[in-house]
């Protein structure tokens, strides 16, 4: 069971949705819905080298105590973690980490792990 003081590290968690421009063409927005204090733990790294670019996964699991209102909200559609924040807003340090899966945790649902990789694709190599 976790205790209060391994939630350590400050996430926002971010919703997407598609809106249109004033040309009509459709782009992807997203809104804070959250700022939550999380356990994170790192789990695997995978690195592939396919036609001369060297792509990599990383998974990591940010487990929470979400509210009530929030809980019920995430789902692993639409939603992303930001991760480190600096001022608890994104910075140049952040990473953008896609929800993949969600798992709960502790007795009475108390807590969401929630899955997440960050993909980098096309890195070229020496």
């Amino acid at each position: 069971m976790l205790g209060i003081g391994e939630f350590d590290n400050k996430i926002l968690i971010q919703t997407g949705s598609i809106i249109q421009d004033e040309m009509g063409g459709a782009l992807y927005d997203w809104e804070t819905v959250g700022l939550l204090w999380a356990n994170i733990e790192w789990k695997e790294g995978k690195s592939l080298l396919a036609q001369d670019n060297l792509e990599s996964k990383i998974t990591i699991e940010f487990t929470v105590n979400l509210l009530e209102s929030l809980a019920k909200k995430i789902n692993a559609n639409s939603y992303r973690v930001i991760y480190p924040t600096q001022n608890n807003q994104v910075s140049v340090d952040s990473n953008y980490y896609t929800v993949t899966g969600i798992h709960n945790k502790g007795g009475r649902l108390k807590y969401k792990t929630l899955i997440c990789e960050l993909a980098t694709n096309n890195i070229p190599t020496i």
